[in-house]
Parts: C-alpha cells; structure tokens; sequence
C-alpha cells in the first residue's frame, strides 16, 4: 500500500466497518496482560525469546493501529493518510526485523501468549484528536522512553544475537521519533480546525 499508495483512490463515503477482533488472534494465544511472558533476563534462548516476542507483539500491534488510523477517520488531506501508511509499513519492517531474530533463535511470533492492551486501546478510540493524542502522542513517545532501558538491558547480557538486537532497536527508536513527529503535526491541525488554543492542548491532552 505504500509503495504504490499514488495508484489508490479514497472514498470518504464507504461505510466504517468495525474490526471487531485483532488480526493477530488468527495465531497468537491471547491472554491477560500478567500471564505474557516478559523477558526479563537474557540469560538464555528462551528469555531472548520472551523479550523479543513481546516487543514484536507491540509493533504487531501497532501496523494495525497505523492501518486503522488511516482507515477509520474520513475528509482529511491526502497527507494525512499517506502519513499513517508510511507509519504501517516502518511497524511492518520492525516486526519483520523482530520475527527474524526470533527464528534465529528458534522461535516466531505466536510462540507465546499476547495481550490486546494495544487493540483495545484502538478498538475505543473513535474521536481523531483522541486517537492522535493517545496513540502517536502518548504510547508511542511512552516506547522511546523505554527504549534506552531495554537497550542497557541488551547490552548488559551476553547473547550472541545481542549486536544484531541492538541495531533492530535503534533502528526502531529512529524511526519512532518520527511517528511522535507525524502526531504531533497531525494533533495541531485537528486543535487548528477546532478552534483549540494552543495554552489549551498540553493541559487537556497530556
């Protein structure tokens, strides 16, 4: 879709259907958020494994949030969309790089159970401005804090695919600042078209 996004046509006028189920519950085993195994230690293939499921599940996740930005929200600049296209296929090649490293090791993604924290997230946000505030503006600039930690994390261990690891998740980080970018500019156009101050927007949308 990206690569030939100038070939599509956009009817503002068709019908929003619901995705009333996550694509990922076709093969991932959805469980409570407590029960998804973390990673929290790489001491083996098997903790590797729990810590890159877990971050290839969020970036899983989030090709369907990009996906249904672009797909939920009507009569907006063409930009707009080719924005959270672009947004779709970076999360596709984080999640690819992720399930990589994944099979190298002797896993892939479904090996494990998920949760649909992200999903729901998606599922009940219907208002853009919510939607960009919450998403790109708040989980996504929330994963570049995080980022640092889980790369001290990497570093500090002594797998064999820590370097490769390593460089998946500075590419991923790079690439995330741009997401925050792309909300934020798409977050002040909606707070313009609304008539929404700017001294208002960081105390009602933090």
């Amino acid at each position: 879709m990206f690569k030939n996004f100038q070939l599509f046509k956009i009817n503002h006028d068709e019908e929003i259907l619901p995705l009333s189920t996550p694509t990922f519950s076709h093969f991932c085993q959805i469980v409570p958020p407590k029960k998804v195994p973390q990673g929290k230690y790489l001491k083996n293939d098997l903790n590797a494994a729990h810590l890159l499921h877990s971050i290839a599940h969020i970036e899983f996740s989030a090709i369907d949030l990009a996906l249904d930005c672009a797909y939920r929200f009507r009569n907006l600049p063409l930009e707009y969309y080719q924005a959270w296209v672009e947004v779709a296929f970076q999360e596709v090649h984080h999640f690819l790089k992720l399930n990589q490293l994944l099979q190298s090791i002797g896993f892939k993604y479904g090996d494990f159970g998920v949760h649909t924290l992200l999903f729901d997230s998606m599922k009940n946000c219907n208002i853009l401005l919510d939607r960009i505030a919450l998403v790109p503006r708040g989980m996504e600039a929330v994963g570049l804090d995080v980022n640092p930690f889980l790369c001290a994390k990497v570093q500090a261990s002594n797998h064999p695919i820590k370097k490769d690891f390593l460089k998946v998740l500075e590419i991923i980080f790079q690439e995330e600042i741009l997401h925050v970018s792309k909300g934020n500019i798409w977050f002040h156009y909606i707070c313009d078209k609304q008539s929404i101050p700017k001294q208002k927007r960081a105390e009602v949308y933090l």
